[in-house]
């Protein structure tokens, strides 16, 4: 269950009011981009979100597999999410420009005249999500994905940045085996340690207490999110449950059950990070990556070798598994119902979205 994303204006609303209230009136704006998407050939649907469709593609010169999210303008601009897409692919190029291997990455950006599209790193493992359909996995790679969470969490938060939607959905498994975190279109930028912010948003299953206080959350909602997480790996279902009413009064009121077979320390890190008041959870601190790291449940990681990715994670993808996600469903991806011409002041939103990938000259 999702919530709705809060409406927003600043750079757009910017944008359509120096237009004018007749802006429809003007010549269409005749958008180019940097990049052919005849470049790419593309395979296999591997999901869709509230705005967009992802697709694994090839580039054709390199052969290099990557995940191309596509979504639609007029849409985009119809729910005022404009300022969110230009955030989520400022986010993917500074997890490529920092080299950070616990974030997606952004390969290139570009549009036509009604999609625009993000192309970023190929995700071989699929998502977390993906991995949990069987129930309950293994403690040790519990605490493995765990960690990678935490220090993508830290990243995050050390430049501002909350996600705000953390889930096995937007959690993907990457060439390695290592977890990264994924789609930051319901991130917020620009939030300090006592920052606080109004609008709640997410999946409501994963959304901490404060979300739906009326009086504003900081960014410790990420480490509620994480605790769910845990749960989720070690236990092998949700700590809260059931239709949306009895869903938000067990995450306001009640406490999940642990079951008697559940590791003492796995137990003891879920119950600090779902602390249903935020001052108290584990991560309030103002270097809350370091104290969350710090924290006995992750005493066995060597932080180090995780960041340089020296250890070996409990499931690599084999290549067997990336060819058969590859297989030639290009005809799907073909925009349908899209004949109507866009109108000028709409193209401009999207002025600036393109970006070159990082070794082209």
């Amino acid at each position: 269950m999702d919530l709705v994303q809060p409406p927003q204006g600043g750079v757009l609303a910017e944008r359509l009011e120096t237009e004018g209230a007749y802006g429809y009136q003007q010549p269409v704006y005749q958008q180019t981009s940097m990049i052919p998407i005849e470049d790419f050939q593309f395979h296999k649907w591997l999901g869709q979100g509230n705005f967009g469709k992802v697709f694994m593609a090839e580039h054709k010169k390199t052969g290099k597999k990557v995940a191309i999210k596509m979504m639609e303008k007029l849409q985009i601009c119809c729910n005022q999410m404009t300022e969110s897409l230009f955030l989520e692919r400022d986010i993917l190029r500074l997890s490529r420009n920092s080299r950070n291997p616990f974030l997606v990455s952004l390969v290139c950006a570009f549009q036509r005249e009604h999609h625009v599209y993000i192309a970023m790193e190929f995700a071989a493992g699929g998502s977390l999500a993906s991995h949990l359909g069987n129930g309950a996995l293994p403690h040790t790679s519990t605490l493995f994905y765990s960690a990678c969470i935490v220090l993508g969490i830290k990243f995050l938060h050390e430049n501002r940045i909350v996600h705000r939607d953390l889930k096995p959905d937007n959690i993907v498994i990457d060439s390695a085996g290592y977890a990264q975190l994924a789609d930051f279109g319901l991130c917020k930028a620009g939030i300090d340690f006592r920052d606080v912010m109004p609008y709640p948003c997410g999946t409501i299953s994963y959304c901490a207490p404060e979300m739906f206080s009326g009086e504003g959350y900081k960014r410790t909602v990420d480490w509620w999110s994480l605790g769910v997480i845990i749960y989720e790996m070690a236990v092998g279902k949700m700590p809260f449950h059931g239709n949306k009413e009895v869903l938000l009064d067990s995450i306001l009121n009640k406490e999940p059950e642990y079951p008697a077979g559940l590791d003492g320390g796995t137990r003891v890190i879920i119950k600090e990070l779902l602390e249903k008041d935020p001052e108290y959870r584990l991560g309030s601190l103002r270097n809350d990556g370091e104290e969350v790291m710090n924290f006995s449940f992750f005493n066995p990681i060597m932080w180090n070798a995780l960041m340089a990715k020296q250890i070996r994670a409990p499931f690599v993808p084999s290549q067997d598994i990336v060819q058969s996600k590859a297989g030639n469903d290009g005809a799907i991806v073909t925009p349908h119902n899209c004949t109507s011409r866009i109108s000028h002041f709409t193209q401009k939103a999207f002025i600036g979205f393109d970006m070159l990938p990082e070794d082209s000259s």
